[in-house]
């Protein structure tokens, strides 16, 4: 954990403010992380260096807030609230997300059931646009505050946000139940989120979908009395412990990032699922970003190709993608996956609801008193298909659907499906107030792997 007095982050502001005003072009951000997963450029070289951004200026105990610089990763965080006896209000399962990320994305949770989106938990943020860096809140500049999140990166860079904070304590303990009907799985997900609004016993909720007749709902409550604790950063897999155990206990900092050893269940492809490989490879290599920077590196120079070729393994399409589709039409999205694209790898089936129902983001749909699911899968497909097919009849049955999509997936849709999603009219207006000389990128030129006509 890194802490820095609030005058050294006003040094920096002030020292890249300066460096702002002699950019000339397109505005580029040198950072070593990126909340896309399709294969896009990371800026290295050149543009504004933001690497220093990454220290935690305050934890409020008093109000519950974090003050914090935007390359600041929720593993840091999680860390330094946790010694407060505190965490972040939605902290993503990734370790190495950024909190400015997630703010410029979409952050979701197994506690988003109550406490909405990471950016609902955002109370001000400094903010490096077109104009300079602009401080926004709910009150201050505020059209460029409701429009900031999902943005990723083409209305500004988040430098330093305050954010909410709720009390925690040592341990989650975990109960799970099965299912195998969509339809009694998605009901009983509704009643668990109604029951325990605004405040209720569980603390956390989400899911697994293993396929057709095996689904279970995934229930975390804190506890700093655990009968036993188990851990997943060694030769046990998270994600299979959900078939197998009814109740689980693990260490609160743990169960936030319970994914990220295996990267959901992405390890499999490193053959990390086989247990002597496993027992050879470091633990401190075991995490989400190691994975990632393997994969962006495979597919810039394509080295295993061969060898792959060479052994008969199959052609394969990277699906990472989360859709929220309103409660009464997610058993109909669920069916059409497990048919049309994949149903022998998990689907995470997660209740959302907005914390704020008449807040109006522009690029993130006011869903008012809706309870969405979250129905998200991360995993390459084997296909004879060309490429893009998969990703491509995802997209389209969120559009049909009238459903939402996260961009920091593939997207395969046409400007006008694209566009659909949000308000952008009001997007479009903030953009040429606070980015006058277009400095920043379009968003549907940023997120989309390939243009539909």
């Amino acid at each position: 954990m890194t802490l820095t007095p609030k005058h050294a982050y006003f040094a920096k502001k002030n020292s890249v403010s300066k460096e702002l005003k002699n950019v000339e072009g397109q505005i580029s951000i040198k950072k070593k992380t990126s909340n896309l997963f399709g294969n896009r450029v990371l800026h290295t070289r050149d543009g504004l260096d933001l690497r220093s951004f990454n220290s935690i200026i305050f934890i409020d105990e008093k109000k519950l807030t974090a003050e914090v610089e935007g390359l600041v990763t929720y593993e840091e965080l999680v860390k330094a609230t946790l010694q407060k006896g505190l965490v972040p209000t939605i902290a993503p399962e990734l370790k190495s997300i950024t909190v400015g990320g997630a703010y410029a994305g979409v952050g979701i949770e197994s506690s988003t059931f109550r406490y909405g989106f990471m950016h609902e938990t955002v109370l001000e943020t400094d903010i490096i646009t077109g104009k300079g860096i602009i401080t926004c809140n709910a009150n201050e500049n505020k059209d460029l505050f409701f429009a900031f999140p999902n943005s990723y990166g083409t209305l500004g860079y988040a430098i330093r946000l305050v954010i909410k904070l709720i009390p925690a304590k040592k341990y989650v303990k975990i109960e799970r139940e099965r299912f195998d009907d969509i339809d009694e799985y998605t009901s009983r997900m509704g009643k668990l989120t109604k029951q325990n609004q605004p405040k209720g016993p569980l603390d956390y909720i989400d899911g697994l979908i293993f396929g057709e007749h095996e689904m279970y709902v995934i229930k975390g409550t804190f506890t700093d009395t655990p009968k036993f604790v188990s851990s997943y950063t060694g030769m046990d897999i998270y994600y299979k412990s959900v078939r197998t155990k009814t109740v689980d206990y693990l260490t609160t900092f743990e169960y936030i990032f319970r994914y990220d050893t295996d990267w959901f269940w992405n390890s499999k492809a490193f053959g990390l699922e086989n247990k002597f490989l496993r027992a050879l490879v470091p633990k401190s290599l075991m995490r989400s970003d190691v994975y990632y920077k393997i994969m962006r590196f495979e597919n810039k120079h394509k080295i295993f190709n061969p060898i792959k070729h060479f052994f008969g393994a199959k052609k394969t399409e990277q699906v990472s993608q989360d859709a929220e589709v309103v409660i009464e039409k997610a058993p109909e999205f669920v069916r059409f996956f497990l048919k049309e694209i994949c149903d022998d790898i998990p689907l995470v089936y997660a209740p959302a609801k907005a914390y704020n129902p008449k807040a109006k983001f522009a690029l993130w749909p006011n869903f008012g008193d809706e309870i969405r699911m979250n129905i998200g899968f991360y995993a390459p497909i084997p296909t004879t298909h060309p490429s893009g097919y998969f990703n491509r009849l995802y997209d389209k049955k969120v559009i049909s659907l009238s459903a939402f999509k996260m961009l920091y997936s593939d997207v395969y849709m046409t400007s006008k499906e694209f566009c659909s999603m949000f308000d952008k009219k009001t997007y479009d207006e903030v953009k040429k107030k606070y980015d006058p000389k277009k400095q920043f990128r379009d968003l549907y030129e940023k997120c989309t792997s390939r243009q539909i006509k």
